[in-house]
């Protein structure tokens, strides 16, 4: 069984900056196949309100919501928020989950 090269010497070795390279792919394809989901507790005006949202729509005190009353395009891709999106008060997370996608 013969073995590829990489960097046009031993297969086995690589320098920093190839190693660094194929890291960074690596964690990017790891991060755009695994979406982390919460079930967060917020309030909206006098309501609390509780649904599964992306982890990335939580930050330390609030969760961001994506503007407009349709908010599945923004969830189905995990969109990162924007300086657009709405704040709410975030009240409690009740669990994290992963999903391979």
């Amino acid at each position: 069984m013969m073995s590829e090269s990489i960097n046009g010497k031993h297969p086995l070795v690589m320098t920093r900056k190839t190693l660094g390279a194929v890291l960074q792919i690596r964690i990017t394809n790891y991060f755009s196949f695994v979406r982390m989901y919460v079930r967060a507790v917020w309030l909206e005006g006098a309501n609390e309100e509780e649904g599964v949202i992306p982890e990335s729509w939580v930050g330390k005190d609030v969760i961001y919501w994506p503007p407009g009353a349709n908010a599945k395009k923004a969830f189905e891709k995990c969109l990162l928020p924007a300086s657009t999106w709405r704040q709410f008060p975030l009240i409690k997370i009740k669990f994290r989950s992963g999903m391979c996608c």
